[in-house]
């Protein structure tokens, strides 16, 4: 008989490691499962989901939409925010009811609550802060009330698209392709009837009729269409009659009967007013001074400078000097006149009164001075003596 090995102390420990082992599978007081039973699959995403909120959601939602400080993209919004919390709690269209909310656990409610507040503008979380609300449905009905408005703000501005892109007579090119693709997307995604299409073209097109006040018209028109869900076409038509017949722009009637004219309107804008007087009592027309014409022609005297004077000269301008006063020559050819300009007497003509269209008349000549040096006659004598 072969004899029995004998036990090391190597084998010994690995029994000892395998009894604990089956120790720790035996049920311990107050936990009859055990302390190492499996987590299921909805424990698991929930705890992943209460770690990282953030990071579940746009590994879900790959668009990763903020909602926008005016709300026009709530209903996106939303429906991403539903899509999350549906591969979590397993719940469809998890924000319609509130108990969806309040039936998770505390740890599960404030992840929901920083997943909203995470997915908001900066100024929608300055006002979720302001109210120091941390249930998730509180902050959620806060959103909605305030942005769930401007889905009708936000269809009229595709349809106004719509009407621009359809007007644009400009080349086709894949610019006006994007422009349709993506308009047409948000149609889809607001799931616009026809009929509610229809409406909102009438209220994007239809303007104010004739005496209507522009502005009070636009505000009812808007206030009843904001309040209603998806207003069809009838009920457009019938808020825009209603507008137009109440917001016509009425003068009031005073007690007296007295209504202003336009002739009032305008003299009570005039702030002086010349006072009546009778036909007879007004001073007569003050008529233009027409400047008479003169017949000297420059052009005519810079040509003629230095040349006697002909007959048909004589006969057209006649041959008395304008300066001098005397005859046989003109201004042109007057030493006195250019004497004086050359002593200041007189100011010189300007540059272009050689020019034909120059209208310059050389002025009078002034009388002499008492006191202006005269030329004195030298007679010729032979001692050189100058007499007086």
């Amino acid at each position: 008989m072969a004899a029995t090995p004998t036990p090391t102390a190597e084998d010994y420990l690995y029994l000892k490691s395998e009894f604990d082992k089956l120790k720790l599978l035996l049920p311990q007081p107050g936990n009859p499962g055990g302390s190492s039973s499996p987590l299921t699959r909805s424990e698991i995403v929930i705890q992943n989901f209460n770690k990282d909120p953030i990071g579940i959601h746009y590994a879900a939602n790959p668009a990763k939409t903020k909602l926008a400080c005016d709300g026009f993209n709530f209903k996106i919004w939303e429906k991403e925010l539903n899509c999350t919390l549906r591969q979590i709690f397993q719940v469809k269209d998890f924000s319609i009811l509130q108990s969806n909310f309040t039936a998770q656990l505390l740890d599960e409610q404030d992840s929901i609550a920083r997943l909203i507040r995470s997915t908001i503008n900066e100024d929608l979380l300055g006002i979720v802060d302001s109210t120091d609300n941390e249930d998730p449905w509180s902050i959620f009905e806060l959103l909605k009330a305030k942005c769930s408005r401007s889905d009708c703000r936000h269809k009229l501005s595709l349809v106004e698209q719509i009407i621009a892109l359809a007007t644009d007579k400009t080349p086709g090119s894949k610019v006006n392709l994007a422009k349709w693709s993506c308009v047409m997307a948000e149609i889809k995604q607001f799931n616009i009837t026809v009929d509610e299409l229809g409406g909102l073209f009438l209220q994007s097109s239809f303007v104010a009729p004739i005496g209507v006040d522009l502005k009070t018209f636009e505000f009812s028109v808007d206030q009843n269409l904001e309040q209603k869900d998806k207003p069809s076409f009838s009920y457009v038509t019938t808020i825009i009659q209603s507008a137009s017949s109440k917001a016509k722009n009425k003068v009031p009637t005073p007690s007296d009967g007295y209504a202003p004219m336009d002739l009032d309107a305008i003299n009570a804008i005039k702030t002086t007013r010349p006072l009546y007087s009778a036909p007879h009592r007004r001073p007569p027309p003050v008529l233009k001074q027409e400047h008479p014409k003169t017949s000297l022609s420059i052009d005519k005297a810079q040509r003629f400078r230095g040349k006697p004077l002909n007959e048909v000269l004589k006969n057209w301008y006649g041959d008395a000097c304008h300066y001098c006063k005397q005859v046989g020559h003109w201004y042109n050819n007057c030493a006195a006149f250019w004497d004086d300009v050359d002593k200041k007497v007189i100011d010189p003509p300007p540059r272009d009164y050689n020019t034909p269209e120059s209208n310059y008349l050389p002025p009078h000549q002034p009388p002499y001075p008492q006191n202006r040096l005269r030329q004195l006659e030298i007679p010729e004598v032979d001692d050189g003596k100058v007499l007086s």
